[in-house]
């Protein structure tokens, strides 16, 4: 049977560390000058307490039961982070405080209560939402604490940041009445040398799809193959009937073919490698003074509850998650690369890998939000992973009862171990950087969960206004116009607000089907194109549906916020690299919901390959065309219909508050089925021109 309270319960009634946390650390700016004579640091923690807690028995406790440990680069052996000396937690100031709903005007006061110099330095911070408190995320406690402290830092940190750009600690709490507990918070603060946020460098990764059976498919799949009755019926097709069909290869499909020919090693696309190996040129960046911080714009993992688990159809498990039962356990095993456990089958084809030495910050997506598993074999989902529909009936599974399933429980783990919020924003220098939850997928928009492109919920009016006041507070004036001398300001979300598919004119197909016009690729519609046809305005969104796959809820009103403050959004889902720029238009289009309702959308749409034609060579462009809109593609899986290798990351580099460089990337393996056909193309040409 499952707790209802989970794995915090072994901390019995014990105050907790709630925030910071690996997924939302603190970031503490600081020079190397100012850092090296005052050779410590203040921070601010986030406790959550039971009622029987007070302001004297907390500073005991941070006292005599908190501690850090800086991360000092990586052992050589392990390739783990080289753990330093512990440090104490000094306590300097406790502060009540009220859990805060996102509509509450108040909700930016502590932020905005330090100093100005303070919040350079990255005090002020936001306080746990209500929602942690009416989801009982952390039973029993129910008073929140704000907690000044101070780190004092040895030699070797001391050392450690003349020669690099940042520090990474571990926060631990130990408990004096649980002696054999411990509460880990790994990379939960940052330590920056950088002089001033003027110039920065950050990634943005999406669709990870983490999970343990990821790590299971190649071992399980061979030993299954080697002794199952499905090798017998391919032994004989390869005697009988490939023979025959190896005549007439010349007519098949190029991308089949070669299907057939690579192995299922370099065909298989293991999504926690692409994470791993992401994670070496991310440590690799780092060390080269290049990143400074990574972003994670949702599906974080496949889904919560691990697919061995036999408890994962069960009503009850629904409402409680265990967090040794989730795949938050894998994605936590790969940044922070603890040994797999051992299974009753050899693990194959698992990328070396090393600890992520860089901050992160976080995001669900609507894959977050699902309880339990789906079969690989439905809808086609094992193409996605470069394997034959033989190859994926030889993973054994249990049945899938409730793949759809979603609730906020599915992300309890995530709230307990990764980062305590749905909604947040963090400020370095003039940049301001606001991350919304768009939700699940929406039953409502049934037409687009249908396509295989699912809508998520979307924001909420709730969440537009949390937006607009910080619009209001940090990126416009007083005279609430856009203030030149503002940084760069993202929205960030896992959802897209754009996503072009084509619209069903039934003239137009009337036409098309008497060959009077030309079948158009969605492609055909981004704005060089459309100049290369002598279009004065090469808006797209008269002649294509930018609804689908997108967020159900108010929809026009975020494009609104986007344009007024000049945002860039960077959001993930469709695994695709598209982008888009917004420009009011006094020519509205219409739109059609999922569920048949016709709205206007008064924004002009322009689509195009921007970051390919002005990210390295032009990036004033994104600066003076805001606001955009920017897809990224999956960093776990790969999108074979447009020919992208699998993992994708898109890098910004910041100078004197303007976007220098933008440039987007791929990890994935060199070897994979479109690098085939590439090279099966080129080797036909030569052949024809001979």
């Amino acid at each position: 049977m499952v707790s209802p309270s989970n794995t915090i319960s072994r901390y019995s009634d014990a105050s907790l560390v709630v925030a910071p946390q690996i997924g939302h650390p603190t970031m503490i700016k600081n020079s190397y000058q100012k850092i090296a004579k005052e050779r410590s640091f203040r921070v601010e923690l986030w406790i959550a307490a039971g009622k029987t807690n007070t302001v004297r028995g907390l500073t005991e406790e941070i006292s005599n039961n908190l501690n850090v440990y800086p991360l000092l680069g990586l052992e050589k052996k392990t390739l783990q982070s080289k753990r330093g000396r512990i440090l104490s937690v000094c306590p300097l100031e406790i502060t009540e405080k009220k859990f805060k709903r996102l509509k509450d005007p108040t909700i930016l006061d502590d932020f905005l209560s330090p100093s100005s110099d303070d919040q350079i330095s990255g005090l002020g911070s936001e306080p746990i939402h209500r929602l942690i408190y009416d989801l009982d995320i952390f039973p029993e406690r129910a008073y929140l604490y704000r907690c000044l402290c101070q780190v004092d830092l040895s030699d070797e940190c001391i050392a450690y940041l003349e020669h690099n750009n940042f520090l990474l600690f571990d926060l631990v709490q130990t408990f004096t009445d649980l002696p054999q507990e411990i509460r880990e918070l790994p990379h939960s603060i940052c330590l920056n040398m950088r002089n001033s946020w003027n110039d920065l460098n950050f990634i943005q990764i999406s669709d990870l799809h983490v999970s343990r059976r990821n790590d299971y498919f190649l071992g399980m799949i061979k030993h299954n193959l080697r002794t199952s009755a499905l090798k017998s019926i391919n032994n004989l097709y390869n005697k009988t009937l490939k023979p025959l069909i190896d005549k007439i290869s010349s007519s098949e499909k190029p991308l089949a073919r070669n299907f057939k020919e690579n192995s299922l090693e370099n065909r298989l696309i293991n999504p926690n490698n692409n994470l791993r190996l992401f994670i070496k040129k991310a440590n690799k960046l780092a060390c080269e003074k290049k990143l400074d911080f990574i972003v994670m714009t949702g599906d974080l993992v496949d889904f919560c509850t691990s697919a061995e688990n036999h408890l994962s159809s069960l009503p009850e498990y629904r409402s409680f998650i265990n967090y040794e039962d989730s795949n938050w356990v894998r994605f936590l095993d790969i940044l922070l690369n603890r040994p797999l456990p051992p299974q009753n089958f050899n693990y194959l084809g698992i990328e070396p890998s090393e600890e992520l030495l860089v901050p992160i910050y976080t995001l669900p997506g609507n894959h977050d939000w699902r309880i339990s598993h789906y079969n690989i074999q439905s809808i086609g989902i094992f193409k996605k992973l470069g394997l034959s529909r033989v190859e994926a009936m030889n993973y054994r599974e249990p049945p899938a009862t409730s793949p759809l399933s979603v609730g906020k429980k599915a992300l309890m783990p995530y709230f307990q171990y990764i980062n305590p919020f749905l909604d947040y924003f963090i400020k370095l220098g003039d940049h301001t950087f606001t991350f919304l939850d768009s939700g699940p997928e929406s039953i409502a928009e049934i037409k687009f969960l249908l396509m295989a492109d699912p809508s998520t919920t979307g924001f909420s009016t709730e969440q537009l206004e949390y937006l607009s006041l910080i619009a209001k507070k940090f990126i416009k004036n007083e005279s609430s116009e856009l203030s030149e001398s503002n940084g760069i300001h993202f929205l960030l979300s896992h959802a897209p607000i754009v996503n072009p598919s084509k619209k069903k004119v039934m003239k137009i197909k009337f036409l098309q089907s008497l060959n009077l016009l030309p079948k158009f690729r969605l492609d055909d519609f981004k704005a060089s194109k459309l100049y290369e046809l002598g279009e004065n305005d090469p808006r797209s969104d008269i002649d294509l549906e930018y609804r689908s796959g997108t967020i159900s809820q108010n929809w026009v009103n975020t494009m609104g916020v986007l344009e007024r403050n000049n945002l860039i959004h960077l959001a993930g889902h469709t695994h695709k690299w598209r982008e888009f720029r917004l420009k009011r238009s006094d020519r509205p289009t219409k739109s059609t919901t999922g569920y048949g309702k016709m709205i206007l959308n008064p924004f002009a749409i322009y689509w195009d390959d921007y970051t390919k034609l002005y990210g390295k060579t032009n990036p004033s462009f994104f600066e003076e065309n805001r606001p955009f809109l920017l897809q990224a593609p999956s960093l776990g899986i790969q999108n074979k219909e447009l020919g992208l290798p699998a993992g994708g990351y898109r890098t910004f580099c910041i100078r004197n508050n303007k976007i220098h460089q933008v440039r987007m990337d791929f990890v994935g393996k060199i070897l994979s089925v479109e690098n085939s056909l590439h090279k099966d193309r080129t080797n036909s040409n030569d052949n024809q021109s001979k």
